[in-house]
């Protein structure tokens, strides 16, 4: 990648990003210029809520490596829940579109309050 997100091809051919897309991405320009630990520990406090901190953040003895050593998380706390506590219920966490396309009348969207009901049906369907 080049100067503002530009993609150069092999061939030589330019591909800028979409100004619009820009606007809103999580990618930024600076990124670049951090290393590879400090990128994906700034991430993870952003982004991820931890029951249990990690003590490290890459553990990497080739060919193996261990990410967020010690870390304990709930995937489905942070991919459902924190969003429906965060008063964002209400919000589109799934756009359903079935094989037939998006004119079938099947197609809906999930709210994260309706997604976090039918889970909470499902794990104790499984107790």
């Amino acid at each position: 990648m080049s100067e503002q997100g530009t993609i150069t091809s092999s061939q030589g051919n330019q591909y800028p990003p979409d100004p619009e897309l820009s606007k809103t991405a999580n990618a930024r320009p600076e990124m670049k210029e951090q290393g590879l630990e400090e990128f994906w520990d700034e991430q993870a406090k952003q982004r991820i809520d931890w029951f249990t901190p990690y003590d490290t953040v890459l553990e990497w003895n080739l060919p193996y490596a261990k990410w967020f050593v010690g870390g304990k998380l709930n995937a489905c706390h942070n991919c459902v829940d924190r969003h429906v506590e965060a008063g964002n219920g209400g919000k589109v966490a799934l756009h359903v579109v079935p094989d037939d396309g998006p004119e079938s009348p099947d197609t809906r969207d999930i709210s994260y309050a309706e997604l976090q009901a039918q889970v909470v049906a499902f794990a104790n369907g499984l107790q």
